[in-house]
């Protein structure tokens, strides 16, 4: 199993792929643009998957789940960020915080 720092090791990467991103292309204008960047990456990513087993590009599958990574956080906060408090995520996160400390207990 995973453990947190494994996951918080990656998140530079998918800072520095949002940072990069956005040297590059504007902030999105609007849902559907963001959407269709995301599906894009995605399906960049599941060509890839599709792959043999045998034969698959570990590198490249990270790189293109880090470039997903980044536009859902882009999404999250150019699209979503304009349109929701943060008393909004605040909430979530502590419905997510409640439910991680509770399967916890479970196991």
């Amino acid at each position: 199993m995973s453990t947190m720092k494994e996951y918080e090791a990656v998140v530079p990467y998918i800072l520095l792929e949002i940072q990069r991103a956005r040297s590059l292309f504007p902030p999105f204008h609007s849902a559907h643009e963001g959407y269709a960047t995301l599906l894009e990456e995605v399906d960049e990513l599941w060509e890839l998957v599709k792959a043999n087993p045998t034969r698959r590009d570990y590198a490249a599958m990270r790189k293109e789940a880090v470039q997903v990574a980044a536009m859902a956080i882009s999404f999250i906060v150019e699209v979503c960020g304009a349109q929701q408090p943060s008393t909004s995520l605040d909430r979530h996160a502590r419905v997510l915080q409640a439910d991680s400390e509770r399967a916890q207990e479970e196991r």
